[in-house]
């Protein structure tokens, strides 16, 4: 049976990070006696995963051969005239290693289109690329209708009480990636923040959000139409207000 984690790795993740047994208990919500089992080698694969996550968001990545060590993070900066292409890059190549959701924190679905490298709303290719390496789901903050219909992306609202400011960004794998719009269609920044710790907090924030969130109605005058190449997307119906019904993606 393949184990998350070994005895003598809890027993070095535990040390390296100074932890007692108790506060190991604590943070993983395990019983005392179950991590003195899971370090006397009685493995049970749902404590081991749990103990695995709580190390890992604190830092730490396993390794063949029982190995332990501090996860290496970083910080990488995209400001250049190809920053949103350099940005799906890696958000793809993320997603496709480390599977997961996608979540999207947006001003609107033009920030969103935009920083995935799509300036014509017609033809969303990166939309569709994405969608097929992993779910998306996309808050939208703006408090009107979208202006452009996202088919292959699950799109909430943002309730209007709730005061966010301005900010989009994405969390993706182990990464949090935080998104400046400028002027120009191809012009925005971003700052990747590779770091469990970093990702999990605002996965959570996100996903808490997501619960109160609406369905987002789209315009009457939407731009988006849906493309031939869209026929293998499976589209259903969700009534947005008993009155009226718009095509939503799953």
């Amino acid at each position: 049976m393949y184990l998350p984690i070994t005895a003598s790795q809890i027993r070095a993740a535990r040390t390296y990070l100074d932890w007692s047994q108790d506060y190991l208990a604590e943070v993983t919500g395990l019983g005392k006696t179950t991590v003195r089992n899971l370090e006397a080698g009685q493995i049970s694969r749902h404590s081991a995963v749990k103990v695995r996550k709580a190390f890992e968001a604190h830092g730490l990545e396993f390794t063949d051969g029982d190995g332990v060590k501090r996860r290496a993070e970083g910080v990488k900066v995209l400001k250049s005239q190809n920053s949103c292409d350099e940005f799906f890059e890696d958000l793809i190549d993320t997603v496709r290693e480390k599977g997961g959701e996608v979540l999207v924190m947006a001003r609107s679905s033009t920030t969103l289109m935009r920083s995935c490298g799509i300036l014509a709303p017609n033809d969303p290719q990166q939309l569709q690329i994405l969608n097929a390496a992993a779910d998306v789901k996309c808050l939208l903050l703006n408090a009107g209708p979208p202006d452009i219909a996202l088919p292959p992306v699950q799109v909430r609202m943002v309730p209007s009480h709730i005061v966010l400011g301005a900010k989009s960004y994405y969390v993706y794998g182990d990464k949090l990636a935080l998104v400046s719009a400028k002027e120009h269609a191809r012009d925005f920044n971003f700052v990747i923040i590779d770091s469990l710790g970093f990702a999990e907090c605002w996965r959570e924030d996100f996903l808490a959000l997501w619960d109160i969130a609406s369905a987002a109605p789209f315009r009457d005058d939407a731009s988006f139409q849906i493309p031939a190449s869209f026929k293998s997307v499976n589209v259903k119906y969700l009534d947005i207000d008993h009155s009226r019904r718009r095509v939503f993606a799953k």
